[in-house]
């Protein structure tokens, strides 16, 4: 629905989540009530706001969030192909170890839970080169 404001949409996105507003909230990192209020207020949402959702969801098409247009959803290539943490080259090891492996719609979904969780955490560095180094045997 193009007419309908983003706040709409992240609202639709949150429900197709099986989200509630505040896990929603919780989950992109932002204060209590600021989408439920921006709902309730049918208004704007800040850039700030916009790019913790962005972060906190790279699977969440932000063309469609702004403007209504294409998909509510990435693709998982889209997602990868939008992220800059892949062009590093320890992770890019690990997509490149995994790609070898594709034909597995499990791996596909590894890798958007791996990016995920690398984006979230820059500890995890270390954990996903032991990732590699296990999934090197394969």
């Amino acid at each position: 629905m193009e007419n309908e404001k983003p706040i709409k949409r992240i609202q639709r996105f949150a429900q197709l989540s099986k989200l509630s507003i505040g896990k929603f909230e919780e989950a992109a990192g932002l204060n209590h009530n600021v989408i439920q209020n921006a709902i309730q207020r049918n208004s704007h949402m800040s850039d700030d706001t916009l790019g913790k959702i962005m972060t906190a969801f790279p699977q969440l098409s932000m063309k469609w969030v702004l403007i209504g247009k294409g998909e509510m959803l990435l693709t998982s290539k889209e997602v990868f192909s939008n992220s800059r943490i892949q062009q590093e080259p320890d992770f890019a090891k690990v997509l490149q170890k995994l790609d070898l492996i594709e034909n597995d719609v499990l791996v596909a979904d590894l890798k958007v839970d791996l990016f995920q969780l690398y984006q979230s955490n820059s500890d995890l560095k270390t954990d996903l080169l032991r990732v590699y180094k296990l999934i090197g045997d394969i």
